[in-house]
């Protein structure tokens, strides 16, 4: 039992998130709308830890949040979480796994965080003008570019490390290289949109 009790504390956003998954689906499946706003909060609060942004739109000169969204600047949740990865590493739910997993788990992270800023790159470049598309395909993909290379490298090194339970050399520097990387373009979409980080 305690066990058990120690996986569900190390686990904990994992057992949420398939709970409301398992949820979902039951809520889904029958007919009556009780469970379904039970399912709704739950999802609310798995959006809040996530740090869920809603969706944004193009007016003008700004970019606007539409009301689903719990952080008023999209991605802000990337930042901190890239930010906290040095911690989680050290932090219960990876301390009982050897450090080749952990860094397994690291670079999903920053993969994750990667993929975030990306997606938000594409959103905002079917929304934007052409001027402020020009200016991102100057200034930010090109460090989109640089990060997807740097995280390839950093992904097959956390694999090489798994498979020989020999740390790379150059691991940490890619993992420094490749949060710098993904917090830069960040940046400079934050610039462009004028939403604060």
């Amino acid at each position: 039992m305690e066990k058990l009790i120690a996986w569900i504390a190390d686990n904990w956003f994992v057992v949420l998130t398939t709970a409301v998954t398992v949820c979902s689906v039951i809520a889904k499946v029958t007919p009556n709308e009780t469970d379904n706003r039970f399912v709704a909060v739950l999802q609310r609060v798995v959006d809040v830890l996530a740090m869920s942004t809603g969706k944004t739109s193009y007016t003008g000169d700004r970019l606007k949040m539409d009301k689903g969204g719990f952080i008023k600047a999209p991605l802000a949740g990337v930042l901190v979480m890239l930010a906290l990865v040095g911690v989680i590493c050290s932090g219960c739910a990876l301390k009982n796994l050897p450090p080749e997993d952990q860094a397994i788990a690291v670079t999903d992270e920053i993969t994750n965080a990667y993929m975030s800023v990306r997606a938000e790159y594409l959103d905002l470049r079917a929304e934007l003008p052409p001027d402020k598309v020009e200016w991102m395909v100057e200034n930010v993909a090109p460090i989109l570019d640089e990060g997807r290379d740097v995280l390839i490298l950093t992904r097959e090194a956390a694999a090489s490390w798994k498979a020989y339970k020999v740390k790379p050399d150059d691991f940490d520097g890619l993992v420094a290289r490749v949060r710098r990387l993904v917090a830069d373009a960040w940046a400079k979409i934050s610039q462009l949109t004028g939403l604060e980080v």
